[in-house]
């Protein structure tokens, strides 16, 4: 999924669906080799978060409140690397059963009977709603298919977009039928949008490109060569384009010496060296069974990548900053993987 500092979680090989981290880059330093590094902002944006509640904390915004911790609990745990998607689901539940436990009812109790004889009906109505709002904090969420539906309306998640590679007979039932051969899409349009949309990321990668492409004392990186500025000097000079690199991995999620061992291909985006050291940096685009991959082929296996990555070269993405809206194209210019991907 992807996600702003309040929203859904992270791909895996299990659960295609993209999301984009809020522990992001916040502030930049620069190293001993003057590349720019980035640093965990996550408390700075719980700092934040808790400061904006300051300026709005009213009873009219009880709910509110409730509503948008829950989202930043689920988007959480969601993005936990290893934590189940079933867990989330469990997790859930025995939360919404402790808070319906007696003690909360007795606290209720002993509130409504220490108000004053005096305290106006629509108060104490209130605070009987905000204790049932604690109860069930969860009950607009109480599903998997709510939440993911939720974080989708929010824009904060990306759901995978099943295409089809091809079409084969199998067996169903006994009989002979016709299925599709489908894999999984994140359009790169919506993550690399969402990406650089948060703070300080966008002028961070473009000031990074930037310094490599005026550096030409050591060669460090693609957009440093000569391939790189051909493909910039298709644009003009105030475009902003960006490099882009694919990883192509071919990995056995499963245990490799069991019966349902299975070949998966996955396409990750890959972007500037100094994010790729962090996990939630690196985006999965396509994932697909790596023996249909073999049997039709590369071009119908990575067909809507290559559309995908056509459009952001020749259309480019429309990303909104606080000092207004920019049009960035991004260029492919390394496809990377080991041994077994690229063979």
């Amino acid at each position: 999924m992807i996600r702003t500092h309040n929203a859904p979680l992270h791909a895996n090989a299990e659960s295609p669906e993209q999301t984009i981290d809020a522990d992001l880059p916040n502030s930049f330093s620069e190293r001993n080799d003057e590349r720019m590094d980035c640093h965990d902002n996550s408390a700075d944006l719980s700092s934040e978060a808790k400061e904006a509640n300051q300026s709005t904390l009213s009873p009219d915004n009880f709910d509110e409140s409730i509503s948008k911790h829950v989202d930043i609990l689920i988007a959480k745990l969601y993005n936990k690397p290893g934590y189940p998607r079933n867990l989330v689901d469990s997790l859930c539940e025995d939360l919404t059963e402790f808070l319906s436990g007696d003690f909360l009812q007795i606290l209720q109790n002993m509130c409504v009977q220490n108000l004053d004889s005096d305290t106006p009906d629509d108060v104490r109505l209130k605070l009987s709603k905000m204790f049932e709002a604690i109860s069930n904090p969860f009950k607009l969420l109480s599903t998997e298919y709510r939440r993911f539906k939720h974080f989708q309306s929010l824009g904060t998640f990306i759901p995978p977009i099943s295409y089809v590679i091809d079409t084969r007979m199998e067996r169903v039932n006994g009989r002979p039928e016709m299925k599709d051969v489908t894999g999984q899409f994140i359009p790169p349009r919506k993550v690399l949008k969402k990406f650089l949309e948060l703070p300080d990321v966008f002028n961070a990668i473009v000031a990074f490109v930037r310094k490599l492409e005026s550096d030409d004392s050591v060669l460090e990186n693609f957009v440093q060569g000569e391939v790189w500025k051909w493909k910039w000097s298709r644009y003009e000079p105030d475009d902003i384009v960006l490099p882009l690199a694919l990883d192509f991995d071919d990995f056995e999620p499963n245990n490799a010496l069991g019966p349902h061992c299975e070949s998966l291909g996955a396409v990750y985006l890959c972007l500037p060296t100094y994010l790729q050291s962090r996990l939630e940096n690196i985006f999965l685009a396509l994932l697909f069974n790596a023996d249909d991959r073999k049997l039709y082929g590369n071009y119908r296996t990575f067909k809507p990548l290559l559309e995908e990555l056509k459009y952001l070269e020749t259309q480019g993405i429309v990303v909104n900053l606080p000092e207004g809206q920019k049009k960035v194209y991004y260029v492919t210019g390394a496809i990377m993987g080991d041994n077994k991907g690229l063979n």
